[in-house]
């Protein structure tokens, strides 16, 4: 069960504010109801979508299930995986945060990471993007010039066409004169 309802967007970026998401059919929903959290949308992602399993959407939802819990320190945090049925992280995510000496998140090294992490993923949407735009220029260019090549084609054959009914014209002048002519 997903329990995800939008309610509104905070900014520019892909934060919105709605209820948790979970994805495990543990989840009590009831104690899920209007509790809110504003946090990044990727981590509401479903188990099924190509996303999940990135390593930047793993660690924001570690952040926002650290974050729910109330800052724990790094083994809080790892027996609270460990025990709470409700839970939709692995232990092996919980590493995936930036720890520091006294097992307490380092949340500067975490925003580092995660703007690091956003940077490559605009990277790679603009690249997309870019690619998908050349394409599509590409697709339009192909479309005129086969519009133009069928158009110069259409226009060979009415000329053939006209000097075919010319000639057969002349022919039949020509006939009809040596007719005449006899």
């Amino acid at each position: 069960i997903i329990a995800h309802t939008a309610t509104t967007t905070t900014t520019i970026a892909t934060l919105h504010t709605h209820t948790p998401c979970m994805s495990s059919p543990n989840n009590d929903i009831r104690a899920l109801q209007g509790r809110q959290v504003t946090h990044n949308f990727d981590i509401c992602l479903t188990p099924d979508h190509d996303d999940y399993q990135l390593e930047r959407v793993r660690r924001e939802r570690v952040y926002a299930w650290h974050t729910r819990l109330g800052l724990p320190s790094y083994a809080k945090m790892k027996q609270a995986v460990r025990t709470s049925p409700g839970i939709d992280i692995t232990e092996a995510d919980v590493d995936l945060l930036p720890w520091n000496a006294q097992q307490r998140l380092d949340r500067r090294e975490y925003e580092r990471w995660q703007a690091e992490s956003e940077a490559k993923v605009q990277t790679a949407r603009r690249k997309f993007q870019d690619d998908e735009r050349r394409r599509l220029r590409e697709q339009r260019a192909k479309e005129k010039e086969r519009a133009r090549l069928e158009e110069e084609a259409r226009r060979i054959e009415e000329e053939r066409k006209r000097r075919l009914a010319d000639a057969e014209a002349r022919r039949r002048q020509e006939e009809r004169e040596r007719k005449r002519a006899a």
